[in-house]
């Protein structure tokens, strides 16, 4: 018989599956797992899209790639900001300077696959914590000149439009 436990404790280390709890500033209960181990901090996802649905870019382009888009500004400012100081302090920013980002569709699909990802429920997300509201969200890769990589409300991938608006599952480190 196997049992899971929900256990709360101290850890001096994230292992891959290890979720976290916290309230963004706006009140939204965001929960997150750890997805990789990596040279200086854990990378970490939420486990649902966060309660608001964003569009890539307003216009339908995809021009200048996700590094240009409009989310990911939105991301390390506007949502950046409702995270909670006690979680901020421990972010470690990625290679370009940034302390949120979209996973990629390698990370989810490809040959660069994070290990919870092998399980199509972890590809599958609710809209905002709680819900029961399956969401389709956004991934970084470009697929077309309109349209951005993302993954579908029943785990799989797909595309959309850069101006619809869909979810977001921000990814960040934590090195504790």
């Amino acid at each position: 018989m196997r049992v899971y436990r929900r256990i709360e404790e101290n850890v001096e280390a994230f292992r891959i599956g290890d979720v976290i709890n916290f309230t963004l500033t706006t009140g939204e209960k965001v929960e997150a797992m750890a997805m990789r181990e990596e040279k200086d901090g854990t990378l970490f996802v939420t486990v649902d899209c966060l309660r608001d649905e964003r569009r890539m870019n307003e216009r339908a382009t995809t021009k200048g790639g996700y590094e240009k888009s409009e989310l990911r500004k939105v991301l390390n400012s506007e949502i950046y900001d409702t995270f909670p100081e006690d979680i901020k302090e421990k972010m470690v920013p990625f290679a370009n300077g940034d302390f949120l980002r979209l996973l990629t569709e390698d990370e989810v699909f490809g040959d660069e696959r994070l290990e919870p990802m092998n399980n199509r429920r972890n590809r599958i997300a609710d809209r905002g914590a709680g819900s029961d509201e399956l969401e389709w969200w956004w991934l970084q890769d470009v697929y077309s000149a309109a349209a951005f990589a993302l993954v579908t409300n029943s785990g799989r991938a797909d595309c959309n439009t850069a101006s619809y608006a869909d979810g977001v599952r921000p990814a960040f480190k934590i090195n504790i």
